[in-house]
């Protein structure tokens, strides 16, 4: 997924060098860049650790989560 250019904010990554070699040749053999490997892996990573990537997906795991979005059954009140 491309983003906007004027959305995209840069940041430098410090790699080992063989960690380095072998993404580059990944990313050689995908026909893809070491930028877009990488948001595909810190998308993954976002995803496993249960972490939204778009404000809309923290607003769908907010509504799911807090037990006052959840509809109680209705009580019936006995006449004792």
């Amino acid at each position: 997924m491309v983003a906007n250019p004027k959305l995209i904010k840069r940041k430098k990554l410090s790699l080992d060098a063989s960690v380095l070699y072998a993404l580059e040749n990944l990313a050689r053999d995908n026909g893809a860049s070491l930028d877009q490997l990488a948001d595909v892996a810190f998308r993954d990573l976002l995803k496993k650790l249960r972490r939204p990537v778009s404000v809309q997906e923290a607003l769908q795991i907010s509504v799911r989560t807090y037990p006052a979005n959840d509809r109680e059954p209705k009580r019936l009140i006995s006449k004792a």
